[in-house]
């Protein structure tokens, strides 16, 4: 699967988002607006 790459402003908004928590529920970043939200990206060995 190809996933295209978008130039991120690092200073700007996020852009759209969607993953699973661990409670494995649907989750957009735009649900989360105005929260702190921390991504961690890696392995759950």
């Amino acid at each position: 699967m190809s996933i295209p790459r978008r130039r991120i402003n690092v200073l700007g908004p996020a852009p759209p988002f969607e993953a699973t928590d661990t409670d494995n529920k649907f989750v957009k970043l735009s649900d989360l607006r105005g929260k702190l939200v921390v991504l961690e990206f890696g392995s759950m060995t």
